[in-house]
């Protein structure tokens, strides 16, 4: 495989890879901001312009949060485990072919 043939896919990995997180912090932001209105509150609007860094705050909190661990636990295997979800639903983006549709049989 050339480099010709091997940059768009390596651009269509890098937009899924962006583009995933950062609907999810739009999400994220809209979903806020309609619970404010249906609470009839003032929604995110405290950290970057108009709320829109409101998400990257609330994970910047929650990571420097301190970890309560209980005592009857693996502490390796509770520390791990976000990290194995995580793992997990980015392998179930890969299986998603982005690339043209290949004439060869299977």
């Amino acid at each position: 495989m050339s480099w010709g043939q091997l940059w768009p896919l390596l651009v269509a990995i890098n937009i899924v890879l962006v583009v995933i997180p950062l609907a999810g912090l739009y999400l994220t932001f809209i979903e806020r901001k309609l619970a404010a209105l249906i609470q009839n509150r003032i929604g995110p609007n405290r950290v970057g312009p108009a709320g829109l860094l409101q998400a990257v705050a609330d994970g910047i909190k929650i990571f420097l949060k301190e970890q309560v661990i209980p005592q009857h636990v693996l502490k390796p295997v509770y520390l791990i485990a976000p990290t194995i979800g995580l793992i997990c639903a980015m392998m179930a983006i890969a299986v998603v072919p982005f690339g043209p549709a290949s004439s060869q049989p299977a």
